[in-house]
């Protein structure tokens, strides 16, 4: 268990530099001051910053990025909205596959971030997904079901570190 809220402050914190920068209005939004969730630090913390970091480097000087939490009774969504180029129906087809890079033009990473971002997120129980239209921004959400118990917590990390050991090894292999 740990403070979500404050959590998901500390990483988009991280960004204000970069965001002054290039005068961007990056935004925490939480109707919550804390909330006390389940999950593994180590693989959100990965995820969080991958997505942001995409946001910064698909949206133009003066746009806008909002990271922003809600909660049901089963689920917690974080969203990283952005203003920035978007994706055409390919990019967003393929925005999930290893290896994949997009707009080669400005993708400077390898295409593991989002790849291994759904993963870590899927093997949280929860559900990465997008929406993204050209010229008009990206929306990622990220779903999480609400867990209780440390014990289902562990359990689940160590299938995480299983699952990307195979699943690496094997793209290895191809």
């Amino acid at each position: 268990q740990n403070d979500l809220v404050a959590f998901i402050k500390d990483i988009v914190g991280d960004f204000n530099v970069k965001a002054k920068q290039k005068h961007i209005d990056l935004q925490f939004i939480s109707p919550f001051k804390e909330l006390s969730f389940a999950f593994d630090t180590e693989k959100l913390d990965k995820v969080l910053f991958n997505i942001i970091s995409n946001a910064f480097k698909y949206t133009p000087d003066g746009g806008l990025i909002h990271v922003s939490i809600l909660k049901n009774t089963d689920k917690i969504e974080i969203n990283i909205a952005d203003n920035g180029i978007g994706m055409n129906a390919e990019e967003k087809a393929h925005a999930f596959d290893l290896f994949y890079r997009g707009n080669k033009n400005i993708s400077l990473g390898t295409g593991l971030g989002l790849a291994l971002s759904q993963e870590f997120v899927t093997l949280h129980g929860g559900e990465l997904t997008l929406n993204s239209e050209k010229d008009k921004g990206t929306t990622f959400k990220i779903s999480l079901p609400i867990i209780e118990t440390k014990q289902v917590l562990e359990e689940k990390s160590a299938m995480i570190s299983t699952k990307i050991v195979h699943k690496f090894e094997d793209s290895e292999s191809q």
